[in-house]
């Protein structure tokens, strides 16, 4: 049994309305600029509709994505309330719940109009995932509810309020088959939203006051005796290593970028023989668009969560690099979320906005590494040749540079130095994880408060490491 160092934590009520405020207030928010700007009826539109125009289409690709996440991670604590030990059953169950909320966060960067340029989307598409999010996770909440762990702290009341919620949700369902009025299939989509999100808070917020989500160190952590107990400590339950999460946050940027420079060469969108694109250049047209508004936004989330372990594991003593200040982490997290802001506004939509998010990215990481590149040969070298990058932004300084070139030779320089430039800070925080030994002790997970001797309590059930 393993007991673990929290050194960040949010517990499940904090989680689950941050979970309702964030879905809520986007369909509320998206709902009333749509109305304003005479884009929907006032009753009523479907939610869908309501993120076609700005900038409610720009809110719903940030908070849908940000938003699945925690749903994401909400699955997980349902599965824990419901199982004493894993079997087929739960296991399929947390499979579903997990599928229905990835096919959702397409939802959210696949829209329903086709030819509007703000949006771009694919009805069918959007509409299939859509469809598929509803059904998988009625599927769950049907088992769930009629499947309780009688270990769990639900009580009679509860459970009849899970029924009636998913019963609820069940009825909506009629709108696949039979419903054609709008109106009549905006209300049923409205009530059956509603019922999902009161069921699954609910569940948590009745049945998982002790569970936490949070950043971990488990070097310092002890493996007890069989007579310890240890009242008050928490027991991981699931922990994604500070390796893995790095790994991957690199592995959706390029994987990203690829895909989209692939769909656009194949649909005749770029030509790199004649000039070589911008990488903003292959985030305008599908397929590209969709793309950059799920993986660039995923990946941002990923990031957020390396540069918090990177702030913990400057904290430790026997670290070489020295301890970051918090306004650095601060700075790196804005710096991300400038990144995140070019996801989900394209050059197209508002270039203005795109471009501001494109320089607080680029420059705010760049300042981040200059400040943290200290004992570390490596990261000096990927600093200079990201600072050297950055001249592309000064275009007197290049035509000096280049002397006399036509504007196509000058734009080829730029969007090569961008490239080289993202590639350049991905390495480098890829660098800093993983040529890190003491990122091996840090992890991102749920736990849960121990209250009775470690003996008795659940182990570790599942470590996903390198």
């Amino acid at each position: 049994k393993m007991i673990v160092t929290p050194l960040l934590l949010v517990g499940t009520p904090v989680l689950a309305w941050i979970c309702v405020l964030l879905w809520e207030g986007t369909i509320f928010t998206t709902y009333a600029l749509c109305v304003h700007q005479d884009h929907c009826p006032a009753f009523l539109p479907t939610i869908s509709d309501t993120w076609v125009y700005p900038p409610g289409n720009y809110l719903s690709r940030w908070t849908v994505s940000i938003g699945c996440v925690i749903l994401g991670w909400c699955q997980w604590i349902i599965f824990f309330i419901n199982q004493t030990a894993i079997s087929a059953g739960s296991v399929v169950i947390l499979a579903t719940g997990t599928f229905a909320v990835f096919c959702l966060s397409w939802v959210g960067a696949i829209c329903v109009n086709s030819t509007a340029p703000s949006c771009y989307g694919n009805s069918d598409v959007h509409t299939a995932f859509a469809v598929t999010f509803f059904v998988l996770y009625d599927l769950q909440m049907v088992y769930i509810t009629t499947h309780p762990n009688p270990s769990s702290n639900g009580n009679s009341t509860a459970n009849i309020t899970d029924a009636i919620l998913t019963s609820i949700s069940l009825c909506t369902k009629v709108r696949f088959f039979i419903v054609e009025d709008q109106t009549a299939l905006a209300i049923l989509e409205w009530v059956d939203v509603a019922a999902i999100m009161t069921w699954t808070i609910r569940y948590i917020l009745t049945r998982a006051d002790n569970y936490y989500l949070g950043i971990f160190d488990r070097q310092i952590n002890l493996e007890v005796s069989k007579e310890s107990s240890q009242d008050g400590q928490v027991e991981l339950l699931v922990g994604i290593g500070a390796k893995r999460v790095a790994k991957f946050s690199v592995l959706l940027c390029v994987s990203t970028v690829l895909a989209s420079f692939i769909s656009a060469l194949n649909r005749g969108q770029i030509h790199p023989k004649e000039s070589w694109p911008f990488i903003s250049d292959l985030w305008v047209s599908p397929l590209g668009n969709y793309f950059s508004r799920w993986g660039v936004m995923l990946g941002c989330s990923c990031m957020w969560t390396v540069q918090i372990f990177l702030y913990f594991m400057s904290t430790i003593p026997s670290n070489s690099t020295s301890s970051l200040p918090a306004s650095l982490l601060g700075i790196s997290l804005v710096a991300i979320f400038g990144l995140s802001v070019v996801g989900c506004v394209n050059e197209n939509e508002d270039f203005p906005v795109h471009v501001t998010g494109a320089l607080t990215f680029f420059i705010g990481y760049g300042v981040y590494m200059v400040a943290t590149s200290v004992n570390s040969g490596f990261k000096w070298a990927c600093t200079l040749l990201s600072l050297l990058c950055k001249i592309r932004f000064a275009t007197r300084w290049m035509m000096w540079l280049l002397g006399d070139v036509e504007q196509v030779s000058l734009n080829n320089w730029k969007s090569i130095l961008e490239w080289t430039d993202l590639a350049v800070m991905l390495t480098f925080l890829a660098f800093s994880v993983l040529g890190d030994e003491t990122s091996d002790r840090f992890c991102v997970g749920l736990c849960r408060q121990v209250s009775v001797p470690v003996t008795e309590a659940r182990p570790l059930l599942l470590d996903i490491d390198d």
